[in-house]
């Protein structure tokens, strides 16, 4: 396995091979200008997306179609998840 860097430290690819005669496999990972993980992707396919609102707050994610959106309280805690 080897595991590659952005210029802001956080990890990029990593390539790797499950078992003794698979293929190389690849998982990209992109990251908003703020830093929060924006994407991750496996052998050139997104597989997860992430959506933040304006205050930085995880507020989408999607996994192959669906997606599942996180609501709020007050207190700016977790607390519904619509999937």
């Amino acid at each position: 396995m080897k595991v590659h860097y952005n210029i802001g430290g956080r990890v990029s690819t990593v390539d790797c091979q499950i078992g003794m005669q698979a293929n190389d496999s690849r998982v990209d990972f992109t990251y908003t200008e703020t830093g929060a993980l924006r994407s991750v992707a496996y052998d050139g396919a997104i597989n997860w997306r992430y959506i933040y609102d304006d205050d930085n707050k995880l507020s989408k994610i999607e996994h192959s179609g669906t997606w599942e959106v996180l609501r709020y309280d007050k207190h700016g805690r977790c607390s519904f998840v619509i999937f």
